[in-house]
């Protein structure tokens, strides 16, 4: 028997995993960090579990987490406003993510994402603790996007050069769609390290939540950031209330754009027309999706698209750029040229004027979304890691 694992019975090992989770900001997460947190959640179940992780991220997600998880926190802040201050705030945690005196060795450390304020303590620790090491790469930052510019864009770039030339040490990458796979090849990463996962949707939770009312027309779900394409959802708003004038679009979620994008909305007079909801917990997150008719989504850059497959699951007509990752959805949902903000609104006022066609598109996602599971994810990525 391998050294760190305790025999449960002949085919079964207890590992301990310590999860490394220090980028949140705000409350609301992202979707490399959903995924992390899904399926610890069914990992925890058998297995012991460390996590280190700011207590912004904890408070955020104590409904995800086992109580049987040990905790190390790297900072203690409940929100972090201004890039300047993020940059320090992760610096701070980085720097505490090395000194942390891990209670028990764990097996395998495991980076739940490729920047640098996971990857830089994974390194170190596992360095230290004579851990195997296991980084996953969601989404790969693209430098000739619009709506990345400035000094904060070239440092992120930079950091996520230095931080990809780290991850060629992990001895297994998680990606969840083909494009990181080719990428992380054509830089140099070895094909054998890499293994292709996915994402699943939260099936029991999503059907448990009961509606009765469509009471809003549309609605976009994710980070507030300006490659999620939130501004271009405004224009294209505008452009459905000539057709649609007491049309309502809500918008959920929170970000680094949530004032600026609130101010607007006021000044351009939509404010009765577009809501911003803020954080919501995940419930009553779904809940207000399903009073929704449609999901729209204008967003430049995806790794997966985990808010566009829950709104399949609600049952949710969806509209969105035409982005390469959405092809595991196949036709169940509509694409539009990127970028094409008048097609993205046509297409929406199409569906609020034929509610068949929506009803129809609405059933074709639900029943697509079915196959799409967290449990059969968390049991191949735990199958990968015992191979190591």
């Amino acid at each position: 028997m391998e050294k760190g694992f305790k025999m449960r019975n002949s085919n079964d090992y207890v590992l301990r995993l310590l999860v490394i989770i220090n980028g949140w900001a705000i409350k609301t997460m992202t979707g490399g960090d959903y995924h992390i947190l899904r399926v610890l959640r069914n990992w925890s179940k058998e297995h012991h579990i460390s996590l280190i992780m700011p207590k912004l991220g904890y408070t955020s997600t104590t409904s995800m987490l086992s109580s049987r998880c040990s905790i190390y926190f790297t900072s203690g802040e409940e929100k972090i406003d201004g890039s300047a201050t993020i940059i320090i705030s992760y610096l701070i945690r980085i720097t505490r993510s090395l000194f942390l005196r891990i209670d028990h060795r764990p097996d395998v450390i495991i980076a739940s994402s490729h920047l640098l304020y996971d990857v830089f303590p994974a390194i170190f620790l596992r360095r230290r603790l004579k851990s195997k090491l296991v980084v996953y790469v969601h989404h790969i930052l693209r430098s000739f996007r619009t709506q990345r510019h400035g000094i904060w864009s070239r440092i992120s770039l930079l950091n996520e050069r230095i931080s990809l030339s780290l991850c060629k040490t992990a001895d297994l990458i998680f990606v969840v769609n083909s494009d990181v796979r080719d990428a992380l090849i054509d830089n140099g990463f070895s094909a054998d390290k890499i293994f292709m996962t996915g994402n699943g949707v939260e099936h029991q939770l999503i059907d448990s939540v009961k509606v009765n009312t469509k009471r809003f027309d549309a609605c976009f779900c994710g980070r507030l950031v300006k490659s999620k394409g939130v501004y271009d959802l405004l224009d294209v708003w505008e452009r459905v209330l000539k057709d649609f004038p007491k049309s309502r679009l809500l918008i959920i979620g929170d970000g680094q754009e949530y004032n600026h994008l609130l101010e607007t909305v006021k000044n351009k007079a939509l404010d009765k027309n577009i809501i911003l909801t803020g954080f919501l917990s995940e419930k009553l997150k779904i809940f207000v999706m399903k009073s929704c008719k449609i999901f729209i989504s204008a967003s430049y850059e995806e790794g997966w698209g985990i808010p566009v497959s829950e709104a399949m699951a609600c049952e949710l007509a969806v509209v969105c750029y035409d982005l390469s990752v959405y092809k595991v959805f196949g036709n169940a949902i509509l694409k539009v040229e990127m970028g094409n903000k008048e097609a993205m609104a046509k297409a929406v006022i199409g569906l609020l004027a034929d509610e068949n066609s929506r009803k129809t598109m609405a059933l074709d996602a639900k029943e697509a979304s079915k196959p799409l599971s967290w449990e059969q994810v968390s049991m191949i990525e735990l199958k990968e890691i015992n191979k190591m």
